[in-house]
């Protein structure tokens, strides 16, 4: 399992570092915090992990695609927004 070391600082959330071992990065964290520095450790995901995720979530964007677009059906106008009174364009 991978560790990112993260400082919050006046301008966001900033990484700093990846450790393989916890204990690693949480005695970083506690050297910045020594310092004032907020810092914590955030658990990642495995390169591979997070590959396999990825291309899990573009199989499920295929199948509703698939499933969901018909190329013949026309298009539905969008509804008016609110209570506005729509005008069609020819």
């Amino acid at each position: 399992m991978l560790y990112e070391l993260i400082l919050v600082t006046a301008v966001g959330v900033q990484p700093v570092g990846m450790y393989d071992d916890y204990v690693d990065c949480t005695i970083e964290a506690e050297n910045w915090q020594d310092q004032g520095v907020p810092a914590g450790c955030v658990q990642q995901m495995e390169p591979d992990d997070a590959f396999n995720k990825f291309l899990g979530i573009l199989n499920q964007m295929e199948q509703i695609q698939q499933r969901d677009f018909d190329p013949y059906r026309p298009a539905e106008p969008a509804p008016c927004p609110g209570e506005a009174d729509c005008i069609e364009l020819e």
